[in-house]
């Protein structure tokens, strides 16, 4: 997959940075002002989710509306796997780290039914992953009750394409979805954030 994203300077400029499947964002040398630029890692996001949701903006700035709506929903679906997947190796290796931060075939076969059992439908999603990180549902998270608006405005508008052929979305469709994957996003970062503060004192004892 071919991932592009746009980096500004520090001098204002912009400049275009390309990177093909999991190879690294190369450095960047700005034309305007010479200042070397290095593209890191997400610390708190998977590299594939953000990537496909890097995706989903180039497709929307070229005019591929729909094909940017089932990436924004993609990635949004990428992240919530990967934080299932973390943290259940993080809880692991919080009980017992000797164990490594690695997880063996056996665990991740465990997880991969547990996350395909408990875990249908993207309302399911959201609100397991909340519930892991911080112990609450997404809306008691939030404070927002905004659950079944991103279901509604996201995923629903993705299943009209790959469930119905629904192929004709125009930019305005693409740019709300879009808009409702970086937000999940930055909540997603916020409950990381919280969950790995040590705010969440029901992590520590749920167990006990």
């Amino acid at each position: 997959m071919k991932t592009q994203t746009t980096v500004r300077c520090r001098c204002g400029n912009k400049i275009l940075a390309e990177a093909n499947g999991s190879e690294s964002f190369p450095d960047i040398v700005c034309p305007a002002c010479n200042m070397l630029i290095r593209i890191t890692a997400p610390l708190y996001f998977s590299e594939v989710g953000v990537r496909v949701k890097l995706r989903s903006k180039a497709e929307l700035e070229s005019g591929d509306f729909t094909l940017s709506i089932i990436l924004s929903a993609m990635a949004v679906e990428c992240e919530l796997a990967f934080l299932f997947f973390w943290w259940k190796r993080m809880d692991r290796y919080r009980s017992d780290p000797t164990s490594g931060i690695s997880a063996t075939q056996a665990e991740n076969d465990l997880w991969e039914n547990e996350y395909r059992s408990n875990y249908i439908g993207i309302v399911k999603k959201l609100n397991g992953i909340s519930k892991l990180l911080t112990g609450s549902d997404l809306d008691s998270f939030t404070g927002n009750g905004m659950t079944k608006h991103f279901e509604e405005c996201l995923f629903w508008k993705r299943n009209q394409i790959v469930h119905f052929g629904k192929m004709d979305f125009g930019k305005e469709d693409a740019e709300k979805c879009y808009s409702i994957a970086s937000t999940l996003f930055n909540i997603m970062y916020k409950m990381q954030k919280k969950c790995d503060s040590g705010q969440v004192s029901y992590r520590k004892n749920r167990e006990g």
